[in-house]
């Protein structure tokens, strides 16, 4: 009787290739190696006070109290206070004068504060149409809308559809 063959496995091994059981260990030493680091960096805890002796509220030393400076200071804010209302009061007559266009005009504008000037609507109104003009300059030249009305008339057919740009119909060419 003839012993079996034995089979033998001659191709080369890939570079790279652990040895059986060699990643599982590497893995444990890893893990075994980071609880480590964290426990030596992880820093001291603040050691928790006894109970025995009750620290006492600590009391700052009250500030010292002086008169002159007290005084001091309120002359300072009231100085202040009038440095403001002086430099309001000029604002405010600064801009009476920019919007009455003159002391001849003042009384009139003080008579007519009341009404709302209609020249300012219709300044409001011209700004906005200039820039709707403006802004249509950069707007597409196409129009869709997915709209069903009356209007529009079912294109023939070979011919392509005409955009209009006003109503933003399609419609077929005539």
């Amino acid at each position: 009787m003839t012993s079996p063959a034995v089979i033998q496995d001659k191709a080369p091994k890939p570079p790279g290739l652990l040895p059986k059981n060699v990643q599982s260990w590497l893995l444990i030493s890893l893990a075994v190696l980071m609880v480590l680091i964290m426990w030596l960096t992880g820093g001291k805890k603040p050691p928790v006070p006894t109970r025995a002796a009750p620290s006492a509220p600590a009391v700052q030393a009250p500030l010292e109290v002086n008169e002159a400076k007290i005084v001091d200071l309120q002359s300072r804010i009231q100085e202040l206070q009038r440095e403001q209302a002086v430099a309001q009061n000029a604002l405010a007559q600064q801009n009476r004068t920019l919007t009455s266009g003159g002391p001849d005009q003042q009384s009139v504008v003080q008579s007519s504060a009341g009404s709302n000037p209609p020249e300012r609507t219709e300044d409001s109104i011209q700004a906005e149409r200039k820039k709707r003009e403006y802004l249509s300059l950069f707007a597409s030249n196409v129009a869709l809308t997915y709209r069903k009305s009356s209007a529009t008339v079912a294109p023939h057919e070979g011919e392509p559809p005409v955009f209009r740009r006003s109503r933003g119909e399609c419609v077929a060419a005539r």
